[in-house]
């Protein structure tokens, strides 16, 4: 499942954060491609325990990062405290160097590879903030 969200916010992680929070944890894959008020996105997957979190920040830089997920650990968590996320993170190299668990989930859930898209995945769910704390548009 993919679902793209575009809010009113300058941190596209939280966003996407927020967004995976919100999808019950009964898939094995969802990915979430958040976009805001700048150019930078955020593609964040949630996978097999796992947070994969590829973001383009305005400047055109990007950064791979892969975090382990658990109570109480969440993805919103880790995008607001910069203390958890850095414990929770797996380390895969430099930050600018994509790693094979991130190359692999892009793919399965319809990205690409050399170069994150612009765009979201043909057949992603759309939604728009504010995101509803309860429920989330979802598509398949």
């Amino acid at each position: 499942m993919v679902l793209h969200v575009d809010g009113h916010a300058r941190n596209t992680f939280l966003l996407g954060a927020e967004a995976l929070d919100a999808i019950p944890d009964t898939a094995r894959m969802v990915a979430v491609f958040a976009t805001g008020t700048t150019t930078g996105w955020t593609i964040a997957i949630r996978c097999d325990g796992t947070l994969i979190h590829v973001e383009k920040n305005p400047q055109g830089g990007f950064t791979w990062q892969q975090y382990r997920l658990g109570n109480p650990v969440t993805p919103t968590r880790i995008s607001r405290e910069r203390d958890l996320a850095t414990r929770a993170r797996i380390h895969n190299g430099p930050l600018g160097q994509h790693f094979p668990a991130a190359i692999e989930a892009l793919t399965a859930t319809g990205f690409g590879l050399s170069d994150p898209p612009s765009q979201c995945p043909a057949g992603a769910a759309s939604l728009t903030q504010p995101l509803p704390r309860d429920t989330v548009d979802r598509g398949t």
